[in-house]
């Protein structure tokens, strides 16, 4: 595969060493519709998470009352004890229990699961692993990216999306993108990406070819220090897209049409970076907050 930016040579790549996403959201969710047996175990037998399910399942309430039998059904495909816990408790659509909080579509604590899971990509030099702080997320080679899809439903509204990692400058090559905007299976996205020598960039991933909208060096927010943290925020206004590093604005994008789809995480060559926590909150009824720095 050939990488025409030059940044994207050495950094994440256009070339995708896409690894399969695990599973989407069931079909009664995009229906608003409670969550049936078959629906919950499938996710389960697919490896979305027990984080995961039960904020579904807490969102959309479930089609059936829990017994023994289901509770059984449940572990047979892979869940634990944790997640029998939490469908006992959870709301059904008779008896709706409100738990998330309002505006809420995505809270993916990766301290203790993920809807992506641990994998190894069929050559072994991207994988992802749990550890204490988080899902760690290794690409050993030396060009070219590794990046994921991540299962959520469609964002089209105004919404924020918000990617919290840790260890970023271990080395200064290392690079990681919260890509958005990507559209059925295809990979063309939108990556707002970060690098440990303190670059940030925009860029959309048509195929093999990032081709880069904003880009930023000497970005002094970028924090690259032994155990450092860095948060990305994106917001996305219809066409508009605001960014966000560590809570300082760095840029604002207007984009030829609105910006809608699902989720990308993304690492670069030789990188090996903590991801600890993804969001998506709906703005639908805030006003705009991002402005550029003066």
């Amino acid at each position: 595969m050939r990488v025409t930016s030059r940044r994207f040579r050495r950094g994440l790549g256009a070339a995708i060493f896409g690894v399969a996403c695990v599973a989407g959201l069931p079909r009664a969710a995009a229906a608003q519709q409670g969550l049936t047996v078959d629906e919950v175990v499938e996710m389960r037998k697919k490896g979305v998470s027990t984080r995961q399910v039960l904020r579904y399942v807490q969102e959309y309430c479930l089609a059936f009352s829990m017994n023994d039998s289901i509770g059984r059904l449940v572990k047979d495909a892979g869940g634990d004890a944790e997640l029998v816990a939490g469908l006992k408790t959870t709301c059904t659509i008779e008896a709706p229990i409100v738990h998330i909080a309002p505006g809420t579509l995505l809270d993916a604590d990766m301290t203790a699961n993920s809807g992506v899971g641990e994998f190894s990509s069929p050559d072994g030099l991207c994988t992802a692993h749990f550890e204490k702080g988080g899902l760690r997320f290794t690409n050993k080679r030396r060009t070219g990216g590794c990046v994921i899809g991540y299962p959520t439903d469609p964002l089209d509204g105004p919404v924020r999306l918000t990617l919290a990692i840790a260890d970023l400058g271990t080395q200064r090559s290392s690079s990681v993108a919260l890509g958005f905007g990507r559209v059925g299976n295809d990979w063309n996205h939108y990556a707002f990406s970060i690098g440990a020598d303190q670059h940030a960039e925009l860029c959309l991933t048509i195929r093999e070819t990032c081709r880069r909208l904003v880009t930023q060096s000497r970005v002094a927010s970028i924090q690259t220090g032994p155990g450092a943290k860095n948060r990305l925020d994106v917001e996305i206004r219809n066409r508009q897209i605001s960014l966000s590093i560590n809570g300082q604005p760095l840029a604002i994008y207007d984009a030829p049409a609105a910006v809608t789809g699902t989720l990308v995480l993304g690492v670069g060559p030789l990188t090996s970076v903590v991801f600890e926590k993804l969001s998506a909150q709906s703005l639908v009824g805030d006003r705009a907050t991002a402005r550029l720095p003066q």
